[in-house]
């Protein structure tokens, strides 16, 4: 289904939103890695870079969107700061082609294949199919509450939600079940 209709469809109808989450394969994450410092393309990229490449290339997506937290990126917006100071980033597939394109679009907050991609007309935008990823695992900071406690694990998982193309990026709870472990591979 496409943006527009999926979006429709689900404030229409109230669909229910089925979520999967699963463990993310370190051993093809770290491969990745590799191969980006590697090649010479990246000297760094991070666990969601090469998540969010993974997705967006097999979702078959027009557009790609990735949630980005500017606290911390830029000048005036510290850590400190109260409010909410994030948007996303817009993809088309020859940008998420690899994790190093990712990671260079970081730097400046849009695209950066080469040659630059486009974005979709007001007419492409009717029949295409966008995915979304948001990175929670290093945003998220412990809450506490009395007569209550909270853990995070060192493992990243992926929460996909069917129905619509969105994948989370987070560490689950010490001991919580997450599903079965499931290989992100090429």
């Amino acid at each position: 289904m496409n943006c527009i209709g999926g979006l429709l469809y689900s404030a229409l109808l109230r669909t229910t939103v089925e979520v999967r989450t699963f463990h993310v394969d370190e051993t093809y994450i770290a491969a990745q890695k590799s191969a980006a410092k590697a090649s010479g393309a990246s000297a760094f990229v991070s666990t969601n870079d090469v998540i969010t490449s993974w997705f967006l290339q097999r979702g078959g997506f027009g557009l790609g969107m990735m949630a980005v937290n500017f606290r911390g990126r830029l000048p005036d917006a510290p850590m400190s700061l109260a409010g909410n100071y994030e948007s996303v980033v817009l993809y088309r597939l020859a940008d998420v082609a690899t994790p190093s394109l990712l990671r260079r679009s970081l730097a400046k907050f849009r695209r950066a294949a080469t040659p630059s991609t486009d974005l979709p007309s007001s007419r492409e935008h009717l029949g295409l199919r966008c995915g979304m990823v948001s990175n929670w695992s290093s945003f998220a900071k412990p809450v506490e509450l009395p007569g209550a406690s909270q853990a995070r694990a060192d493992k990243p998982v992926a929460c996909m939600v069917a129905g619509s193309p969105h994948i989370l990026v987070g560490l689950p709870a010490e001991g919580e079940l997450v599903g079965e472990p499931v290989a992100v591979t090429a």
